[in-house]
Parts: C-alpha cells; sequence; structure tokens
C-alpha cells in the first residue's frame, strides 16, 4: 500500500502498513514529466516493489471543505492516478486504486453514549478531525439515488425507525 499525500498528512495517520511515496520521486515537480528510468527503479527499489509487487496507491479524496485540516490538497486522488500510471510503465502489472482515497464517515443516528453530552463532543472532534458526520437516512438517499420516491419512503419506513 502507497500512500502519495503530503508528508505531514501522511505523518499524520496513515493506513497501516502503507509506505510513503513522495510523487517528486517519479515525476519532475517542474513539469510532471516522469523521472529518468534510472530514477524511477532507485524509487521503486527503495519502497521495495518489483514488477511482481501488487500496489495499492491512495492519496486524497477529489471532494472537501474549504475549512478541513488540509485544504487545497484535493488534488490527491490525481497524484495516486499519476503514480499508478508511472508504475505500469515502469513494469509493475498489478497496480490498483483505492476507490475514494481513506475518507471516513460516522452515522451520528448509530453512534451511543451514556450520556449525550459526551456523545455531542465525540462527533464534533470527529468532525473536526475531518470525519463526515452522516444520518442513516443520508446512507439510504446514496444507495438509492433520489428521495421522494415510493421505494425512499418504503426503506425509511422499515429501516429507519
Amino acid at each position: 500500500v502507497v500512500d502519495v499525500r503530503e508528508p505531514e498528512e501522511f505523518a499524520d495517520g496513515h493506513i497501516p502498513g502503507a509506505h510513503f511515496l513522495d510523487t517528486n520521486w517519479l515525476e519532475s515537480p517542474a513539469d510532471w514529466n516522469r523521472r529518468s528510468p534510472e530514477a524511477l527503479e532507485t524509487a521503486l527499489r527503495a519502497l521495495g516493489i518489483t514488477n511482481t509487487t501488487t500496489v495499492i496507491v491512495y492519496g486524497r479524496d477529489t471532494e472537501g471543505q474549504a475549512n478541513e485540516k488540509w485544504p487545497g490538497r484535493r488534488a490527491g486522488q490525481i497524484a495516486a492516478t499519476r503514480a499508478a500510471m508511472i508504475l505500469n510503465y515502469c513494469g509493475v502489472d498489478d497496480v490498483r486504486l483505492l476507490d475514494g482515497g481513506r475518507e471516513v464517515y460516522v452515522v451520528a443516528d448509530a453512534v451511543g453514549s451514556r450520556r449525550e453530552r459526551d456523545r455531542d463532543v465525540a462527533l464534533t472532534r470527529m468532525r473536526d478531525e475531518g470525519v463526515r458526520i452522516v444520518t442513516r437516512e443520508m446512507v439510504v438517499f446514496e444507495w438509492l439515488g433520489e428521495a421522494g420516491t415510493p421505494l425512499f419512503r418504503d426503506v425509511c419506513r422499515d429501516f429507519l425507525r
């Protein structure tokens, strides 16, 4: 697993076992052209990647809020995609993109606590750390794609009591 986010984002938290990959090891920061085959081989060797390694690349999702912890860095999946293409160019046969980056969602009305105040503080803290707080109804809407239909009403009636 390879993380192409910024170094401080990686240090702040990453998927356990992931390796940090500075995309500047693969492409020139001046023009985003790929590095020489020799430079690419050195970068891959440093990460322990061979042509038979399965590599899962992830960056930031491309949706976001202006007030989030790492604003302005929403091109992460573009960076992950570019890294994946260069890894393919280098002969790595099995390169995959983690779909959706590593965004975290919490269903607020499924969170429990002994005291309501503790629950509210926990949800606020999670939101401040970049967790997307949603409701069960929001999840149903995402699954079905539209509200106001008989199916939406039936699902809400039967499962969201």
